[in-house]
């Protein structure tokens, strides 16, 4: 397992949506997809671990790995 930071859009105490960066570490590769009129559109996402124990599943590009 590798650590790992990530963005997410969370909502704020003003209840404005804002972009947070979270660290964790990454379990693995996932796949995840959004409904659509004509469809289901499939994309990959990491599966990450926060230090609270919670599941996250940002988008690949959203991800950042800190170990070299």
């Amino acid at each position: 397992m590798r650590k790992c930071k990530f963005i997410k859009m969370t909502k704020g105490s003003d209840g404005q949506w804002e972009l947070t960066e979270f660290e964790g570490i990454f379990h693995q590769w996932g796949c995840n997809y959004e409904e659509f009129e004509n469809g289901a559109g499939n994309y990959t996402v990491g599966i990450v671990e926060t230090i609270d124990g919670k599941i996250h599943m940002p988008m690949a590009d959203d991800i950042t790995f800190l170990d070299k």
